[in-house]
């Protein structure tokens, strides 16, 4: 019958919750144990004290200092070593004096402590950095007693160690090491280490003991149970085990996503990786990559879908969106996520600054809180620990940075771009001056939300002057002229809270100088590099973009309304031009030649309203908006 020990051995000592003991192999019915201080006790007697305190002392919780491992040499009788929960590490002689060890071992809980089992001064120690969040491998040999440490660990995965064992027989060569991550041995004493055995599973093991009757080596696993392993396998020539990975690689939508790169393989147009002759018996990390085509799926009205959820009017329903948004990889959605993108836009930029293309998330993943999925952080690799058997089911849902409604073309490495065939006019009214064309470019269908085009001229026959924004919302950051020299000006636009004006609209103002003295205005035309010619409504519906170009061959005041900067007026025949107030009282006059064109300052306008010009041919009427 199993008769209960004692508490502490009887005493009021601080103890570990895995007190060490164990049966000396020199003294028959001795028995050695430990609490804070070490124990012996032979057949017939009580427990007595053989140490002093070994710990630091009780400075924290009395279960931060205890002894956590003890052990005797097998080759000199009464030949201790101890190690302790708050990093001490002693040597007892076989005359009874202790030595403290520990300097140069690493101040961590000592999880194992052996001497070799045919050297009388060699010692190995082990250590855990769990508890202090570190997950670096101590392996420690001393040769001379424990005056000098050598660190052993070299290869070993980056867990914890937890116990050794030293294979008897093979000068201290043969070591196996247990670990937060299975079981791990090296043949030459710690240079390299290989992970033994092919189906133990990737856990932590605590505890080996040795049965020399069936040459098996016993390991003790957290929650998977007790398990053996035959030793002299070890140096039989194990055939390497190949296995494959497998999964599937979808967007928000369910679509595969072709051409990312998981594990040295190809997605194919389905989504669906496989990586075979993946060695077994290895962990992995899988980390899906495609970075190509920054504009597929990214519109201007990607950029008005943003600006509604920066400024809460209409927040984006999705992490995966919400993801997509923040372009620069800030871990925040906020307007410069929006410049970034208009810069790829207009062919400013050529790729994410610092971003990929497309990101994925592993499908196991849960958002903890999916409206603000930065908050606590997600994954974009996925860990997996290959044993002898395949692995599927390692799946991914990408996102394409930039595209908030779903527009990207999954299976596709060119630019993504909108089917419409519902027009957007342009319309475009020229007017000459010398050898200088300027063109007003008109929104006609002003009901819109975004727009982005890219505008081309020939540059062997016109030089741009000037570009000169009309509408307020426009500034010179809404222009790109990377392309200008091969003739190209692109332009993009989203607005988050359109207008609702139906009056025909004035965007901007282009100059252009002849460099052949032509008589004709440029032609101007619309085109897709760098930037894709797109238009969309209010609610998000696709327009096309066309030009209408018209010479003017009347009088025209311009822009209109204007502003603090003026406007011009071209007169057609000349004669007598007058600008009056709204009351009808002349406040400048001036004879104009045919075709000129006069600039009026708007200090000659006292007060914002409605002012008139009269030439002997026409009139109309101005808008004065300081």
């Amino acid at each position: 019958s199993w008769q209960f020990g004692n508490r502490a051995l009887g005493t009021s000592d601080r103890t570990n919750w895995d007190t060490p003991f164990f049966m000396s192999s020199h003294t028959p019915n001795r028995l050695y144990a430990a609490t804070f201080r070490a124990y012996a006790k032979d057949q017939g007697t009580g427990w007595g004290p053989v140490s002093g305190d070994l710990t630091k002392g009780l400075i924290l919780d009395p279960r931060f200092h205890t002894v956590s491992c003890l052990n005797e040499s097998p080759v000199t009788p009464n030949k201790l070593v101890a190690g302790t929960s708050d990093g001490n590490v002693w040597r007892r002689d076989a005359n009874g004096n202790w030595a403290d060890i520990s300097p140069g071992l690493p101040l961590r809980y000592v999880t194992s402590v052996h001497y070799s089992p045919t050297l009388s001064n060699r010692i190995f120690v082990t250590h855990s950095g769990f508890r202090d969040n570190e997950n670096i491998p101590h392996i420690h040999r001393s040769d001379d007693n424990g005056n000098t440490w050598h660190n052993i660990s070299s290869d070993l995965p980056q867990v914890p160690v937890n116990d050794l064992f030293v294979l008897p027989g093979y000068s201290d060569e043969v070591l196996i090491a247990a670990t937060d991550a299975g079981v791990y041995y090296t043949t030459n004493g710690g240079d390299f280490w290989s992970r033994l055995g092919g189906n133990m599973p990737y856990l932590p093991v605590f505890d080996f003991t040795h049965n020399p009757v069936k040459k098996e080596l016993v390991a003790a696993t957290f929650a998977r149970g007790i398990w053996t392993f035959p030793l002299d396998s070890i140096f039989v020539q194990q055939q390497p085990v190949n296995v494959s990975l497998s999964g599937n690689i979808r967007d928000e939508m369910g679509a595969g996503i072709e051409a990312v790169t998981v594990q040295n393989v190809l997605s194919n147009p389905n989504g669906l990786f496989s990586a075979n002759n993946v060695p077994g018996c290895t962990a992995y990390t899988l980390t899906p990559v495609r970075n190509d085509n920054p504009l597929n799926g990214l519109t201007t009205y990607d950029l008005v879908l943003i600006s509604k959820h920066i400024l809460a009017l209409e927040p984006l329903n999705s992490p995966y969106k919400i993801i997509a948004a923040d372009a620069n990889r800030s871990g925040s959605i906020t307007t410069f996520d929006i410049v970034q993108l208009r810069k790829l836009i207009l062919g400013i930029d050529t790729a994410f600054a610092n971003n990929t293309s497309w990101r994925f998330i592993p499908d196991e993943h849960t958002f903890l809180n999916p409206m603000n999925p930065f908050q606590w952080g997600f994954p974009e690799t996925l860990d997996v620990q290959v044993l002898t058997s395949p692995l599927s089911n390692l799946n991914f849902t990408g996102l394409k940075v930039g595209d908030v409604n779903n527009s990207a073309i999954p299976g596709f490495s060119g630019i993504g771009e909108e089917r419409t065939d519902k027009p957007w006019p342009i319309q475009v009214e020229w007017l000459q001056n010398g050898e200088t064309w300027i063109a007003t470019l008109w929104a006609t269908q002003p009901d819109f939300s975004a727009f982005q085009t890219s505008l081309g001229f020939d540059p062997l026959q016109w030089q741009l002057e000037l570009i000169q924004p009309i509408w307020q919302e426009l500034t010179e950051d809404h222009f790109g002229l990377s392309k200008l020299q091969d003739g190209w000006i692109s332009v993009a636009h989203g607005s988050a809270t359109p207008g609702s004006n139906h009056e025909p609209l004035p965007l901007f103002k282009l100059v252009f100088h002849s460099l052949l003295a032509a008589q004709q205005p440029p032609i101007l035309t619309l085109g897709n590099q760098p930037t894709t010619s797109l238009a969309y409504t209010s609610t998000g519906v696709a327009l096309l973009p066309v030009l209408n170009q018209v010479t003017q061959s009347i009088d025209l005041a311009y822009p209109n309304p204007f502003g603090k900067d003026g406007f011009w007026f071209q007169s057609q025949q000349g004669g007598l031009l007058e600008i009056l107030d709204a009351l009808g009282r002349p406040i400048w006059r001036k004879i104009m030649l045919p075709k000129e064109v006069a600039h009026l300052e708007s200090a000659l306008f006292k007060n914002a309203g409605i002012y008139y010009w009269k030439t002997d041919q026409t009139s109309g009427k101005i808008l004065y908006i300081p």
